[in-house]
């Protein structure tokens, strides 16, 4: 795993009408360049189920995203993040997840392919 770090963050108030709009920021705390894959984030658009989203009674929610099928990462598909910078990548929650007005837990779930961390799990309340 990378010396990256990954948070997710709620953008706005959540809505059934409105959507749920959240934003992946990865941050280099180091002083050197580091490098992850874009693959299983969003900084390759919504590819992949990479997130665990749960309603309130610890029950996963159906992903309804896409499932895409990849070659081996080629040098374009790794992301720099320079010395002390962050980078991030915003999403449509409500676009991949099937959602009612409801509280949820939501988490990004890192991998080997991408090299990071899981995020710590912050809870989201769409409201009707």
């Amino acid at each position: 795993m990378s010396e990256l770090t990954t948070s997710l963050a709620v953008d706005g108030e959540p809505t059934l009408s409105h959507g749920a709009r959240l934003t992946m920021t990865i941050s280099n705390p180091t002083k050197t360049t580091q490098k992850f894959c874009a693959y299983h984030t969003p900084f390759e658009g919504i590819r992949s189920e990479f997130l665990e989203v749960l309603d309130h009674k610890g029950v996963a929610v159906q992903y309804r995203g896409e499932l895409a099928r990849r070659s081996p990462p080629t040098e374009k598909d790794w992301k720099s993040v320079a010395p002390g910078a962050s980078i991030r990548a915003s999403f449509e929650l409500k676009a991949i997840y099937t959602l009612a007005a409801a509280t949820y837990t939501v988490r990004f779930r890192g991998s080997a392919v991408n090299g990071l961390k899981d995020t710590p799990a912050i809870s989201i309340t769409v409201a009707p």
